[in-house]
């Protein structure tokens, strides 16, 4: 998180929960920024592009050694 924050990807904030001196509690907050929702758009759209390789090579594979690849239980 230290490394995403530091990058520009993340913006870190504080916030203190409850009562001070009484019931406080500190909690830190995380939320993506500009940069980082760019960053997250470009690997979802990476990520697509391998599954979707991925999902190629096993059809290939269970056609290869079952037979055609129907999708559904033989």
């Amino acid at each position: 998180m230290h490394d995403l924050t530091r990058e520009g990807v993340l913006r870190r904030e504080e916030r203190l929960l409850g009562e001070r001196g009484v019931d406080f509690q500190e909690i830190i907050i995380y939320q993506l920024t500009d940069k980082g929702k760019e960053a997250l758009e470009l690997y979802r759209k990476q990520m697509k592009v391998e599954l979707d390789r991925c999902i190629g090579l096993l059809k290939k594979a269970v056609s290869d050694n079952y037979g055609h690849a129907t999708g559904g239980n033989r």
